[in-house]
């Protein structure tokens, strides 16, 4: 199946999982509130109508490894961003504020995050092993920042985050120094 078939109108949910020579998801109802696609080989991209769902509030990609692109535009409701796996994704869309879970997990191409919502409580970026760069300072609200293998980051990111994790980070001192700040919980390994 190269593309989804011509789904039901009043459909809220889609899962699609396994359908390794899908290269194409289109004509999603507008009604869908999510969308969840697992390892899909060769889909390379997810289409710019998903900004006219106008009540998607979650969106999950996982390990569809040659994704390259995403649309340039989400919809304003969505709440819960995961893409994981997706290996080939080099850049990032514009990101709405209403995000609250932003994970972004072994997105091994991706070299810089420009924007995170301010509403982000979660923010996990374990295994993007080739992100370089993050915004100046995150969010007043986050409560847990996985910086997990993220070994190519230049610089921590002001954060009042409660949880930090880093495994595996090559930070200088000075930039270490930066997160021992009162009422975080961090782990350093």
């Amino acid at each position: 199946m190269r593309e989804l078939p011509p789904l039901p109108k009043h459909l809220t949910s889609l899962r699609v999982s396994l359908c390794s020579a899908l290269e194409e998801i289109s004509d999603l109802p507008d009604t869908l509130e999510k969308c969840i696609v697992i390892e899909c080989d060769k889909l390379t991209k997810v289409p710019d109508s998903l900004l006219h769902l106008t009540k998607l509030i979650k969106l999950k990609i996982s390990w569809c490894r040659t994704l390259k692109t995403l649309p340039s535009h989400l919809p304003s409701t969505l709440d819960i961003f995961d893409i994981s796996g997706c290996r080939a994704l080099t850049a990032l869309p514009a990101l709405p504020n209403e995000i609250s879970k932003f994970y972004l997990t072994n997105c091994s191409d991706l070299e810089e995050i420009s924007y995170i919502p301010p509403n982000a409580t979660c923010l996990d970026l374990l295994g993007c092993c080739s992100l370089r760069k993050l915004p100046e300072s995150l969010s007043d609200g986050l409560k847990l920042l996985n910086l997990t293998r993220c070994v190519a980051l230049e610089k921590l990111p002001s954060s009042h985050a409660k949880e930090l994790v880093i495994i595996g980070n090559p930070f200088s001192n000075s930039s270490s120094e930066r997160v021992k700040r009162a009422g975080q919980q961090i782990k350093l390994i």
